[in-house]
């Protein structure tokens, strides 16, 4: 039995053991490898705790625009989104934006020792408790934070309310709030709630936004519970804008600050 032949490099018929594809194949140059650049490890990591955390299958805006997630498969019901409110909308509330008038301007008063007392002996424990006292100490002996108490016209202690001027660690959610050198953070308020409905909050966001103002600051931060209709409502009046959302942190797992071009569209599918 006669071998199958292939025409060598040089166009003479050399006896080969192999066939002419084999030889084609082995002729072909070898492309040279292209090092893929390695992935930032953070985007590994951040993409699987998105993904976990908005427990949706597909996000589409009002134009049309279709944002789907890898390894998500179409849900027929539509996306069920953030049915838990473990989440913060943070929003920033900057001068240019509230500049319209003052509300209130001139009701804080520094918090002491005296009045945190009072406001424990006045409302009790079941509107303001131990910890929450001893949380507000602290906070007036931290030369980073400032506490005040909310009076109105007839002198009766209706809140109190913080500010932050410096990074602070976020408890609730598990993230390090970082700001800017003309930012400062927004902390816990409170209006009793036999003071409600008389726009204090609203207020007091005013008044402690110009104490930042004086301060060199012009634009407070805050973070609010998905669930806190309330307050969110307030800073939305006063002039603030959303800024993202922040998805806590749960198990192993760190929170995960969502951009406002993606946390736009997953609040207009919370309005459906």
């Amino acid at each position: 039995m006669r071998r199958r032949t292939s025409p060598s490099i040089c166009g003479r018929e050399n006896v080969c053991p192999l066939s002419f594809e084999s030889w084609q194949a082995r002729r072909r140059e070898v492309r040279p490898t292209v090092a893929v650049p390695a992935v930032r490890r953070s985007r590994r990591r951040v993409l699987p705790r998105v993904r976990s955390h908005l427990r949706s299958t597909r996000i589409q805006g009002s134009q049309g625009l279709s944002l789907q997630l890898p390894g998500d498969s179409v849900n027929q019901k539509g996306p069920q989104l953030d049915k838990r409110k473990n989440f913060y909308e943070r929003l920033i509330l900057r001068g240019s934006n509230h500049a319209r008038g003052s509300f209130g301007a001139g009701m804080l008063e520094p918090a002491t020792p005296e009045t945190i007392q009072e406001m424990s002996t006045t409302y009790g424990p079941k509107e303001i408790s131990q910890r929450k006292c001893d949380i507000l100490m602290h906070r007036i002996e931290n030369p980073d934070e400032d506490a005040w108490i909310l009076r109105d016209s007839a002198g009766a202690v209706c809140g109190f309310c913080c500010i932050s001027w410096v990074d602070r660690h976020e408890a609730g959610p598990g993230y390090l709030m970082k700001l800017r050198s003309t930012q400062f953070l927004f902390l816990d308020d409170y209006i009793f709630k036999a003071h409600r409905r008389r726009g204090l909050h609203r207020a007091s966001i005013h008044d402690r936004w110009a104490k930042g103002v004086e301060c060199g600051k012009p634009e407070g931060v805050v973070l609010v519970r998905g669930n806190n209709v309330p307050s969110r409502d307030s800073f939305l009046a006063a002039g603030a804008t959303y800024s993202g959302r922040l998805y806590a942190a749960s198990g192993r797992r760190r929170a995960v600050l969502v951009p406002e071009v993606l946390s736009a569209h997953i609040r207009r599918w919370d309005r459906r």
